[in-house]
């Protein structure tokens, strides 16, 4: 896609690529399916040998298409031509995350995913056809991969309909709701809800609308949520989407999720110190603003904001979504509109599990009688349909008649046993552990700082990893496979996520492994125990008791993967006990038990450690911390790490941020291991330790906000990993040495809000696979930030503003060769709304200069909607486009112009090898 000059065509989208393969099927399914596509306003390019006369689909044409629908035939696998296209359709999707549908038209699902039958018999003769003898166990395989990948999305098989036109009335309805494909992988039975409450979200256009969705746990009100807000949350400028508040707030409170909501909708960091201060400031800050807001599984009537009094605050247009298992609440809030969930029927029950257990439709011949029984005991719950039908993928039909037989044996209405059968058939016992773990422990932590503590439990000093029963596992494979159970999934943001109900029964089932009963919401609370150790004074007393009271409750449990005393202090000498949590094993508490309670402090063998709050200056003598991995001592009173140097050569973590009375960081030469450092908010930090060029792992440095630090050590450059740098808010860092080019490592860098007038533009297209430099602005400046999916991004100008500047950052991938001869060639500036377009070229490297930025800026105004298109050279992938708009104060409360400064386009390579 290029474009020469301001006079070019604007690039056409299509809606809609279909891909198949002969003449036959274009004439009847293809053109009925075209043309009823077309009817809706879709727009559709049809896809097919004959149709062009290139070996490949041009990568242009596919990034141009939002949906590509592959119908599968008889025939297809006789066709090169639709193989390579078919790889091309997959790389496609891994890159830009968009769908691919497939159909299954007089073939069974099951003969494309893995070759079988006439099917497979031409998919090989055409391999053997097309590649030499040399490139032919590479071509079946690349082939063979991509069918298998195509198969396993949700699609329709035409033997399911009674008729072609009502196969096609169900694809055009999916294509138009994709936000439903968006929410949940086989998205079975929402349909129709979606339809229905989008309805009653129009018919409220004019007002402020309230929706609530109530259901049984299971039910699918979060994915129903979801599926809306995907639908919709295009059209809003302020939203936001709170997922599991009764999860999250027990834990964290409900002063969090205040936060976070304000967050959301106004793009920038909000504190809140108590409720009523939230609530104050949610109606002051939203006040007459159309915003979405998605509060998933509320479980009380303290609401975030009061909903029966939002509509004569909030402006019309706003929506406000709540999901929750108790109807009551609804009734409370007022809400305008009510759904309630319904359990799926037989057929989409059938439908659900078969898509968990076959990937198809529909089950196999052989297991449909099986797959019928198993639907009955699920009772038409999504949940449990999913589970279980995740645990039998690629099963026996003796593994079948097992959990037949479990399931018989369960009470219908007992949902937290049937999903026990799930944890009860993982292979291994440490698969069973790591489910506990994570759902006791690190439902809401990020992945790799929680696979980092696992990892290193579950080996010993040599790094080998554990075999149990003929299977080699270790966190990272025990992780996967209970995400392809559906057992956790991991969230966008890269941090577990589990049902309720799937950690309900966790532990529930944890309790009963350790016979003991005072375990309550995944956290160790000792109740009476707590009240005493509440009126402990002094630290020493406080930890021996504290571990007192963790070896009494768990000298008979499972072995446990984490520790962590963590305790706020309420002063200077006492504390509030929050989650305990050991890493150690049933042995090692017994010894512990009988020969280390006396012991000054913590005993040996703790790995993850977590004393918020922590009120000593320095960590004493005594405190035997030499096998931790991770030690975090947020908002503690350090001034020093640690009273005499340790040797703790297992730490990758440490976290000492918001201690507000450190002056400097440790000696590193004593922590070689070493690959987290966070310092964030360490006011009166002055000293960066000159040995921390000698850690050869560390990979993320975090010095955000501390404002005492006038430089960095120049060893800081010898760093041979370090992926991220956090400088923002140093607001004494006057300058960036020229020795930061020689970090090759470095993909991220910002330093917004710092002395520094400028970063070695250079750092850009060095450094092996990306780079990020963020410049500052001045402190009335904000960004709005807005990503678009491949070559393109949209926004609307926002009102009332002054835009100071705009960053551009093109995210691609490439081959090495390519890297350093072709790059971007054109920015592309439509205005929509004034019908205009600009088009600049200035070669690899784009810096807007006053002239550009005068002519860009006068042509865009208060609410014009505008996309910016970037081009680049062959070979060239572009996977998204982000813009930062930087803003300045309200015009309306402006007196005097501001100086436009920091007008620069920022690049991101990324490289693949």
């Amino acid at each position: 896609m290029e474009f020469a000059t301001s006079s070019s065509k604007l690039p056409r989208k299509y809606d809609v690529l279909i891909s198949f393969n002969g003449d036959d099927i274009r004439r009847k399914f293809v053109s009925h399916l075209d043309s009823a596509l077309s009817a809706v306003g879709l727009t559709t390019l049809l896809h097919y040998e004959n149709a062009v006369k290139s070996t490949h689909i041009q990568q242009p044409i596919l990034n141009l298409c939002r949906v590509v629908i592959v119908v599968f035939t008889k025939t297809y696998s006789q066709s090169a031509w639709c193989l390579h296209q078919l790889q091309q359709i997959i790389q496609w999707h891994q890159t830009y995350c968009r769908h691919v549908l497939p159909v299954y038209y007089e073939i069974q699902p099951s003969h494309v995913r893995i070759q079988q039958g006439d099917f497979g018999m031409a998919f090989k003769t055409t391999a053997q056809q097309t590649f030499s003898e040399h490139e032919l166990e590479h071509g079946l395989s690349s082939w063979s991969h991509a069918l298998t990948k195509a198969a396993n999305f949700f699609g329709w098989d035409e033997s399911n309909h009674r008729s072609d036109a009502e196969l096609v009335d169900k694809i055009v309805k999916s294509v138009l709701n994709l936000s439903a494909l968006s929410a949940t992988k086989f998205p079975v039975g929402l349909q129709d809800p979606v339809e229905l409450l989008l309805q009653a979200i129009n018919n409220k256009s004019m007002d402020v609308c309230t929706i609530g969705v109530c259901g049984m746990g299971g039910s699918g009100k979060t994915t129903l949520a979801k599926a809306i807000y995907h639908q919709i949350h295009g059209t809003f400028m302020q939203k936001s989407f709170i997922e599991d508040i009764a999860q999250v707030s027990k834990p964290r409170g409900r002063i969090h999720l205040q936060q976070q909501l304000l967050s959301d909708v106004l793009k920038t960091k909000v504190e809140i110190h108590s409720v009523e201060m939230g609530r104050s400031m949610i109606r002051e800050r939203l006040f007459r603003k159309r915003v979405l807001i998605v509060l998933d599984d509320m479980d009380d009537y303290l609401p975030l904001l009061d909903l029966r009094n939002s509509r004569s605050w909030l402006s019309e247009g706003t929506v406000i979504i709540i999901t929750t298992r108790d109807r009551h609440l609804l009734r409370k809030h007022q809400v305008d509109f009510v759904f309630e969930m319904n359990l799926l029927n037989e057929n989409e029950s059938l439908e659900l599990l078969s898509w968990h257990a076959f990937r198809e439709a529909k089950p196999k011949e052989e297991y449909h009688d099986l797959a019928k029984a198993i639907v009955t005991h699920c009772g038409g719950l999504p949940l449990a349909l999913e589970v279980i039908g995740s645990t039998l993928f690629e099963s026996t039909e003796e593994e079948w008649q097992t959990v037949l037989f479990e399931l018989e044996e369960i009470p219908m209405d007992d949902v937290q046993l049937k999903l026990k059968i799930s944890l009860d058939r993982l292979h291994s016992q440490m698969e069973k552990d790591l489910f506990l773990d994570v759902c006791c422990y690190f439902v809401g932590k990020d992945r790799a700082y929680a696979t980092k503590i696992l990892n290193g439990s579950g080996v010993d000093a040599d790094n080998e990893i554990r075999t149990q029963h003929g299977y080699i596992v270790d966190a990272d494979t025990g992780i996967r496979v209970l995400m392809e159970r559906n057992l956790i999934k991991v969230k966008s943001n890269n941090k577990f996520g589990m049902h309720p109900l799937l950690q309900e029964m966790g532990i529930g089932f944890f309790r009963e492994i350790s016979g003991e009963k005072r375990l309550k919401n995944s956290q160790l609370l000792f109740d009476v125990d707590v009240e005493y150790a509440l009126k402990v004074n002094s630290v020493r007393t406080f930890f021996v008791f504290g571990l007192k009271l963790l070896l009494k409750v768990f000298n008979f449990m499972r072995p446990i993967h984490c520790f962590s005393l963590v305790f706020k202090s309420q002063g200077r000498k006492s504390f509030e006990v929050l989650p305990v949590k050991l890493l150690s094993t049933r042995r090692e508490i017994s010894r512990q038990t009988k020969d280390a309670l006396n012991s000054e402090y913590l005993p040996p063998k703790l790995r993850w450690i977590t004393l918020h709050g922590f009120s000593s200056q320095y960590l004493p003598n005594g405190f035997n911390v030499q096998d931790a991995i991770a030690i975090d001592l947020k908002h503690s009173l350090l001034r020093f790490f640690w009273e005499e140097p340790q040797v703790l050569r297992s730490l990758k973590v440490l976290n000492l941020s918001h201690s507000m009375y450190l002056t400097e960081t440790p000696d590193f030469s004593r922590l070689p291991s070493l690959e987290q450092l966070i310092l964030k908010d360490c006011p009166r930090l002055r000293i960066v330790h000159s040995s921390i060029g000698d850690l050869c792992y560390l990979i993320l440095l975090n010095l955000k906000d501390c404002q005492c630090l006038s430089n960095l050590p120049r060893e800081i450059y010898k760093l041979k990993s370090l992926r991220t740098l956090i400088l923002s808010g140093c607001s004494k860092i006057c300058r960036m040495e020229k020795d930061i080019l020689r970090m090759k490592s470095l993909i991220t860098l910002i330093a917004e809000n710092t002395a520094a007038k400028q970063v070695p533009f250079s750092i850009v297209l060095a450094g092996g696979e990306c780079c990020d430099a963020s410049l500052q602005c001045d402190n009335h400046s904000y960004w709005l930030a807005y990503i678009g999916e491949g070559d393109s991004v949209s926004f609307t100008m926002p009102p009332h503003h002054d835009v100071k500047g705009m960053i551009l950052c093109v995210i691609y991938l490439s081959i090495p060769e390519i890297v350093a001869t072709e790059g971007l060639r054109s920015v592309l500036i439509v205005n929509y709304t004034k019908c205009t377009l600009h088009v600049h070229m200035h070669g690899t490297i784009i810096c807007f200069n006053d002239i550009d930025w005068e002519g860009i800026k006068s042509n865009l105004r208060s609410g014009d909607k505008v996309e910016i298109f970037v081009t680049f050279g062959h070979g060239l992938v572009v996977k998204n486009t982000r813009l930062y708009l930087i803003c300045g104060e309200s015009n309306y409360l402006e007196t005097k112009p501001r100086l436009k400064k920091n007008l620069v386009i920022r690049f991101i390579k990324k490289v693949v090898e």
